[in-house]
């Protein structure tokens, strides 16, 4: 058996590895068995091209095998793309589709929906909500970084004219919120009306509760049931 540099007679046990080693053989004009060491790498088959193939079986370097992964032809000509522009706003601009009433944010949005906006500042990038960046670059900066309020309920609506800088709380109770959806009842699950002397205030305020349903609960646990059924004057 001939160890050789040149030579090697040890059969593979890849199908795949049989025929290209049969393929290569053919190729060089060596008995069968045998075939001459090639290297981990070749050149690029296309011509005028200097960068090194994939693996020893490519006939193409990885920048010729991906256009031709992706446009089928590996000799197409891309186009550069075109560098965005350095002013931020007229970045911002070109991901903004203008309607009649909004200015909807078309990038990348949040999980809430609201725009991302990525921006360099101070050498370094750093990510804004969009409507908030436009809101400070065109009005004005927001006091104590309160939060702006959408007067369209569209969170991808960056339009100046539908944000308002209002507290958490007003922010909370305008939206489609728990919340809002409770302070909104008036009445309780037991059918009492929600008056002023039927409704008492949780410590702290962190809600309301009604004082008819707290006197029954409270006859019941002591044991006063008769009270349940006797007629309050």
């Amino acid at each position: 058996m001939d160890t050789s540099a040149t030579a090697r007679t040890e059969a593979p046990r890849c199908p795949r590895c049989v025929l290209q080693l049969e393929r290569q053989r053919r190729e060089d004009g060596l008995p069968h068995g045998t075939r001459r060491l090639v290297p981990m790498q070749r050149h690029c088959t296309i011509p005028g091209c200097p960068n090194s193939t994939r693996t020893a079986s490519a006939k193409w370097c990885h920048k010729h095998y991906s256009r031709w992964r992706r446009h089928r032809d590996p000799l197409v000509v891309l186009k550069p793309k075109p560098r965005p522009p350095a002013d931020p706003l007229l970045r911002f601009v070109r991901f903004v589709m203008f309607t009649e009433s909004c200015w909807l944010w078309t990038g990348s949005k949040a999980r809430e929906g609201y725009g991302k906006f990525r921006t360099k500042e101070n050498g370094g990038w750093h990510t804004y909500r969009a409507h908030r960046w436009l809101y400070e670059a065109i009005i004005c900066r927001i006091p104590n970084q309160l939060p702006l309020d959408h007067s369209c309920r569209t969170p991808a609506c960056v339009n100046p004219d539908h944000l308002e800088p209002v507290t958490h709380q007003i922010n909370t109770l305008r939206g489609d919120t728990l919340p809002r959806r409770w302070l909104s009842r008036t009445h309780c699950n037991n059918g009492h009306e929600y008056t002023p002397e039927n409704t008492q205030i949780r410590t702290g305020g962190s809600g309301r509760r009604c004082r008819e349903c707290e006197r029954v609960r409270t006859w019941r646990r002591r044991g006063q049931t008769w009270k349940l059924a006797a007629p309050r004057a």
